[in-house]
């Protein structure tokens, strides 16, 4: 049910990107040959939305089983056939002719719908732990109610995440190119350093909500403090690795000078919060795996939309501190983040939740 579900909500996401894209790049402050390549690109890219959604649903289906492994090995094909098929669409090869920009979204939409038709088909085939009775599907009001109490909270909180960093790309945008492309680069160093956060954060809401099942509360708190001891040491290695060679990476990617100083500026501002990001992050999917979805969307939405963004705009605009005023309410917004997390975690009330 929650996948027939995913396939129509995605086929409504992928339609409304599509003709609000650019009313959304206008919003940005995107205009000529960037908002031009920028429509390029996603015109081409939004056709994997619904392939990758519901990958992402079957996966997240199998994970909360215990079964990392099949995703992990999805996941890694998506990646090998995107990075196949990227410079053979942008460049041309044989009888493929070259297609640019567009090329490079069409071939992580291929990639997506592959990988798509091989989640499903394993699926259908008992090829994974879950078995696929489709002979029985009926029409289960009171699944679906359940599906939709869980699901809208923790729904939200990602269109949060991604309205956030819409405004923050508009907010960066009003000091110029060079700052967009100094977050770009420097949001993604923060992206790689935070993957090992995400599995974790991952593999605590599996096991959240197995020993909730099993009445082993305990061990909830056992498994937590320690991913907290082993993430915190990752992130202070990874937060002393990007403050001291932010600029080296960004030197991978260009030759300006400015870009390259303003992405060393945000890395060894933001580096301080690694730490803090990682302790909300495994809060948050605490409060998830007990179905606790609510408290995981209010945490997130008070950091965000009462700290981070007006945090930006007033130290950036009008304390006149510009992008770094930016970078810093990144950082204390984090913080908060991190301090809401771990006392609504010790308050023990998301161990209340009944489905």
């Amino acid at each position: 049910m929650s996948i027939i579900i995913m396939f129509f909500y995605s086929i409504f996401i992928s339609i409304s990107f599509y003709f609000t894209l650019p009313y959304l790049l206008d919003f940005m402050g995107y205009s000529g040959s960037l908002k031009a390549n920028i429509l390029i690109y996603m015109s081409a890219i939004i056709f994997g939305f619904p392939f990758n959604f519901l990958t992402f649903q079957i996966n997240a289906m199998v994970r909360s089983i215990g079964n990392t492994t099949y995703p992990m090995m999805i996941l890694l094909l998506t990646v090998f056939l995107n990075a196949l098929f990227t410079p053979m669409l942008i460049f041309g090869w044989g009888f493929i002719p070259a297609l640019g920009l567009y090329g490079g979204g069409l071939s992580t939409s291929i990639a997506q719908f592959i990988g798509c038709v091989i989640s499903i088909t394993a699926l259908i085939k008992n090829y994974t732990p879950i078995e696929f009775n489709y002979s029985g599907l009926t029409f289960d009001k009171n699944a679906i109610k359940l599906i939709f109490s869980k699901g809208i909270a923790s729904t939200f909180q990602y269109l949060s995440l991604s309205s956030n960093r819409l405004i923050i790309f508009a907010l960066a945008n009003t000091f110029g190119a060079n700052i967009v492309a100094s977050y770009t680069l420097g949001l993604s160093v923060d992206l790689f350093v935070f993957m090992p956060v995400f599995a974790t954060g991952i593999g605590i809401e599996i096991i959240t909500g197995q020993n909730i099942g099993a009445k082993k509360y305990d061990r909830i708190f056992l498994y937590f403090n320690s991913a907290v001891k082993q993430l915190g040491i990752l992130m202070l290695v990874m937060g002393f690795v990007s403050y001291n060679y932010g600029g080296y990476f960004a030197s991978l990617f260009t030759n300006n000078q400015e870009v390259i100083k303003n992405t060393s500026l945000y890395l060894q501002t933001t580096s301080f919060s690694y730490l803090f990001f990682a302790v909300g992050i495994l809060t948050t999917r605490v409060f998830s795996g007990a179905g606790d979805t609510m408290r995981s969307l209010s945490i997130v939405s008070i950091f965000i939309y009462l700290i981070q963004i007006p945090l930006s705009y007033l130290l950036s605009i009008y304390f006149n501190l510009g992008p770094k005023g930016i970078w810093i309410s990144i950082s204390v917004s984090l913080l908060c983040f991190a301090i809401l997390g771990i006392s609504q975690f010790y308050k023990k009330d998301w161990l209340k939740i009944k489905f």
